[in-house]
């Protein structure tokens, strides 16, 4: 009996090839003016929120219109960069767009932060996604129970624990 072999991954070289490549080793990742970012999945915890949002998102008009949520999808914010936002509302119109293969700006985006995330990367990724043209931003904090609801890079309102479903 052989030993198995570790596959080796082929990292992408070029923007262009990290559009059509789909890693296999858990992790997640983001392109960022000609370098890879390395980046950790939703973790559990994440998961449930998005799960949670997601059965939620289920109950609402724009679900039964065809809208969607979706979790860790790439999304171009410039010519150079395409983030990788842990939940994205999108429209079914931008849904018919996306499966043409051209690149859409979703409506609003949902980080979870994890102990992972530097509050200078995600202030960078704030300010990236509005300049793409997201209209709304969370930045959910599972431990606190807090979430931060951006509509500009200078205007939030915070919504503590029970709060949440009032914003």
């Amino acid at each position: 009996m052989h030993p198995q072999r570790e596959r080796k991954i082929r990292y992408p070289q070029t923007i262009e090839e990290y559009e059509t490549w789909s890693p296999k080793n858990g992790f997640k990742y983001e392109w960022k003016d000609g370098r890879l970012l390395k980046l950790d999945k939703m973790d559990a915890k994440q998961h449930h929120i998005g799960d949670n949002l997601t059965r939620f998102f289920m109950t609402t008009k724009a679900f039964a219109a065809g809208d969607s949520l979706t979790l860790e999808s790439k999304t171009k914010t410039t010519e150079t960069r395409r983030r990788v936002p842990d939940i994205a509302y999108f429209t079914f119109e931008q849904r018919q767009t996306m499966y043409e293969g051209i690149h859409v700006t979703p409506y609003f985006a949902i980080e979870v932060i994890s102990k992972s995330n530097s509050a200078i990367e995600m202030f960078g990724k704030l300010t990236e996604y509005f300049d793409t043209g997201v209209e709304v931003v969370w930045y959910i904090f599972p431990d606190d129970k807090t979430v931060y609801v951006f509509d500009s890079p200078m205007s939030y309102l915070i919504c503590r624990k029970d709060m949440v479903l009032q914003c």
